[in-house]
């Protein structure tokens, strides 16, 4: 079975995160340090959702592939591709 969505949006990375102990229950606990990333996140469970892809586990693999599109800045219109090395 195959779904497909489309979430508009500027994608957020998901950067580096900070783990520490939180006071009383003495677990780790580890959060992102991207402001924009559970916006983003939410935006996509929502398309999902939208589209009514089941969130529940499957028994076998699963193929995700994922496209983006970028709006081109205003300072690099002189360059062909929106890529700086090592990117390709």
């Amino acid at each position: 079975m195959t779904y497909a969505f489309s979430v508009l949006g500027e994608a957020a990375t998901k950067g580096s995160t900070k783990s520490f102990i939180a006071r009383g229950t003495r677990r780790v606990v580890t959060l992102p340090d991207n402001l924009r990333l559970k916006p983003w996140t939410n935006l996509v469970r929502v398309a999902a959702r939208w589209e009514r892809v089941p969130l529940i586990p499957k028994p076998h693999p699963v193929t995700v592939t994922a496209s983006w599109s970028f709006v081109r800045p205003k300072r690099d219109r002189r360059r062909a591709h929106h890529t700086v090395k090592p990117d390709l």
